[in-house]
């Protein structure tokens, strides 16, 4: 905590983050800020990509077709990577604070008020995709907001796409077929719904090629 606190008490460019919109001339953050901003970068490129490794490696497990389609031709695995993220939908939602008194499709959000961005809502949008429910490794075309957008971008975007397609691309080349040994689901419990995001339990057997 002290190295923390001597590196913050530094000028800012010692202790900086990539923030999207900030303008010219901001005033710097504060520590707790600065803290919180770290906290979101790592959390949110640890809890996302475990989920969806361990969302898509249960799923070849069950549809070993999909894997034969992504090894048949390895060009398929960009899009279906952008597929697994939108099905998976690692982020169910993310709040953001009101500037401004506003209203979103009828309802007024006074200013300072919480609202959500729920990323799965959106992509499983029936007037945006044919059968949402369904994993379609060809989907096109596949206008998914599981990395945000615009202004809430999610700025591992670039890493996280790595991340999936070099693991499709691997699994296609060195293993034969994935069994789950063990599965205990993770569930989100709200008042509103109840969704699986990822697993508490995960165990696998890989057979190699």
């Amino acid at each position: 905590m002290a190295s923390w606190t001597a590196r913050c008490n530094r000028p800012a460019k010692t202790c900086s983050l990539p923030l999207p919109g900030q303008p010219s001339g901001a005033v710097p953050l504060k520590r707790e800020e600065m803290a919180g901003f770290a906290n979101l970068v790592f959390a949110g490129g640890r809890d996302t990509v475990i989920n969806t490794v361990c969302g898509i490696l249960a799923w070849l497990s069950a549809h070993p077709e999909g894997l034969g389609f992504l090894r048949e031709n390895p060009k398929r695995i960009p899009t279906a990577a952008e597929e697994f993220v939108r099905a998976l939908s690692p982020l169910t939602h993310i709040g953001r604070t009101c500037p401004v008194d506003t209203e979103v499709h009828g309802v007024k959000v006074p200013a300072g008020h919480r609202i959500s961005l729920c990323f799965a809502s959106a992509n499983f949008d029936e007037t945006a995709f044919e059968v949402p429910e369904e994993v379609r490794l060809d989907r096109k075309p596949n206008p998914h907001v599981a990395y945000g957008s615009g202004p809430h971008m999610c700025q591992g975007a670039a890493h996280a796409r790595l991340i999936i397609r070099t693991l499709l691309q691997k699994v296609c080349e060195r293993v034969a077929s994935l069994e789950v040994l063990e599965a205990q689901p993770k569930v989100e419990r709200e008042p509103a719904y109840d969704r699986q995001v990822g697993y508490e339990v995960l165990v696998m057997k890989l057979t190699g090629r």
